[in-house]
């Protein structure tokens, strides 16, 4: 990817969060990347790579009540498609525009686009002290992102999430990931991207997307789910 072509990539929420550095001046986005830089001790070269947009992640993740907004903001995206296969992009840029929307993408997918991260995140910044990791379903259940805790303490902007299953070596069963909207008593409102969403009908979200708005706190139970809540946030 050219440089022209990583600014123009660039989310307008990325662009606002270094903008809204105060020890930046104005001028053009290039200007303003070279900026943040050069103030953050990285190379001022203006092009917005991993190494800068994990970094500028890093010094403004989100909180719970952003991750909740977030996923709040999907709910008003034109219907999207649930697919493991194919993506138009949900879930694989650091700060991405909450209001953009995506035509296609699965479960982590959509966590990873609340969290704010790219779900194949190899060549940026670790956002755990391990190895870089691919932020599928069950990596967040093995604690890549948070320390798993009981389905009763789940808060809102938690992750709630079971994890696949396998067999000789062999997945026989996927895993999923939604997002903690809501706690009512003992039930556990979600938002999340799932294929059953999109044969559902509600009069909260979109006709038909796959990505909406639930109460599924029997399937979590039934499937030994778990809360997971960003270490950040912890």
């Amino acid at each position: 990817m050219s440089k022209q072509q990583a600014l123009t990539n660039m989310s307008d929420r990325a662009e606002a969060l270094m903008r809204g550095d105060p020890r930046l001046d104005g001028g053009s986005r290039e200007d303003v990347v070279t900026a943040w830089q050069r103030a953050n001790s990285l190379k001022p070269d203006g092009w917005p790579g991993n190494a800068t947009l994990s970094a500028l992640w890093s010094r403004n993740k989100p909180s719970a009540d952003d991750i909740v907004a977030a996923a709040r903001a999907a709910l008003d995206w034109p219907p999207v498609t649930y697919s493991m296969s194919r993506n138009t992009g949900m879930g694989e840029s650091w700060l991405p525009d909450n209001g953009a929307g995506y035509a296609t993408g699965d479960c982590s997918d959509f966590a990873c686009h609340c969290l704010g991260v790219p779900k194949n995140q190899t060549n940026g910044q670790r956002i755990t002290t391990g190895a870089p990791v691919w932020l599928g379903a069950d990596a967040i259940a093995s604690g890549h992102i948070g320390h798993p805790r009981p389905l009763a303490d789940t808060q809102p902007g938690d992750l709630i999430v079971y994890p696949g299953k396998w067999e000789r070596g062999e997945r026989v069963a996927i895993g999923h990931v939604e997002v903690c909207f809501e706690v009512r008593g003992g039930r556990i409102v979600t938002i999340g991207c799932a294929s059953s969403n999109g044969r559902r009908r509600s009069r909260y979200d979109q006709p038909g997307s796959a990505i909406a708005r639930a109460d599924k706190t029997d399937l979590w139970r039934r499937k030994g789910a778990v809360a997971v809540r960003p270490w950040w946030n912890a």
